[in-house]
């Protein structure tokens, strides 16, 4: 392993969130940084609804924000 990239996970977040379908999930949610560079992940808590490490690109959303933004968008029901 040549010149690993270390990234720390810097917020751990529970979401409980609604969906149309009269569902509420739980969520964890992951941000982890090095510098200015942002991932995120989310694992809903069955397990079955997973976001692996992204990188976060929005600088005009909070890390968290744009999480829960690609969140709604890749599980709304």
């Amino acid at each position: 392993m040549a010149n690993p990239r270390i990234y720390e996970v810097e917020k751990h977040y529970l979401v409980s969130a609604d969906y149309s379908s009269n569902v509420t999930r739980n969520w964890d949610v992951y941000i982890a940084s090095s510098g200015e560079e942002y991932y995120g992940k989310a694992i809903v808590e069955d397990g079955k609804r997973i976001i692996p490490w992204t990188k976060l690109k929005n600088e005009e959303l909070s890390p968290l924000d744009e999480m829960l933004t690609i969140m709604k968008t890749a599980y709304e029901n």
